[in-house]
């Protein structure tokens, strides 16, 4: 293929999560600045190299927010929260007062978060327990939703509800006290007090409701907690064709 073949055309290559953290046996080095890498070399040296802040402040530090502005798109206009996102990756659609949250299936043990993923629940565990869930939690108000292993999503129906609400994201929070990880309101309004109130006892009671459910027992991490966070809206979007004005090929 020719060099002008090539114009117009592009291809990111995003390396999530390869920062890591200094390591004694590497000789204090990272694991990806020890690690052989001729070929990220070639690209660099062939290509220009320089820094770009996917994260504004204000906004999670999360892979769902940073590749929405890698992508360019403006996370003050565009970004609904985890949730939404991966509603709209499952094919859920969302009434327009309906709110969408990632439901971690978490693993709690004398009060402390232990594992934000229960042991990277198997999908089919984690698919009986949601359902579980649905059954015995289920209702006008709130739906759970299946994802892929811990990754489900909880959506709460009706104009009571506010998406305006603080979290904890498990992942960053392990070995931490259940009680110091609580939600919290963002505003004033009784929408906010009432989801916080709400979401808290539903926590409460699928604690006690998984930790007696038969899928958990002799599990060596059970997943006995749902974890409700990243929360938000329909999501409104503009599609990358149209942004760019290119067709998909």
């Amino acid at each position: 293929m020719s060099e002008m073949d090539y114009r117009g055309k592009a291809v990111v290559f995003l390396a999530d999560g390869m920062a890591d953290e200094p390591l004694a046996e590497l000789g204090g080095k990272t694991p990806l600045e020890a690690a052989e890498t001729p070929w990220m070399d070639t690209i660099a040296r062939r290509g220009a190299s320089g820094t770009f802040l996917s994260l504004p402040d204000g906004f999670p530090t999360s892979s769902d927010a940073a590749n929405m502005s890698v992508l360019g798109y403006s996370l003050a206009q565009f970004y609904p929260g985890r949730g939404p996102i991966e509603a709209v990756a499952q094919g859920i659609e969302l009434a327009s007062d309906d709110i969408a949250w990632r439901c971690n299936l978490v693993n709690v043990k004398d009060g402390i978060l232990k594992d934000y993923s229960s042991g990277h629940i198997e999908n089919e565990i984690s698919a009986q327990l949601m359902k579980a869930l649905q059954e015995r939690f289920g209702s006008a108000d709130v739906t759970f939703y299946p994802g892929v292993s811990y990754r489900n999503l909880l959506v709460l129906h009706g104009p009571k509800f506010s998406a305006n609400i603080d979290y904890h994201k498990p992942d960053s929070s392990q070995d931490e006290p259940v009680a110091e990880l609580g939600l919290t309101a963002l505003d004033d309004s009784p929408e906010a007090a009432y989801t916080v109130k709400f979401l808290t006892e539903l926590q409460q009671a699928s604690f006690d409701f998984l930790s007696a459910h038969p899928l958990n027992q002799g599990r060596a991490v059970p997943a006995n907690m749902i974890w409700p966070w990243s929360p938000g809206r329909q999501p409104h979007f503009v599609s990358f064709s149209e942004k760019y004005a290119k067709k998909k090929e």
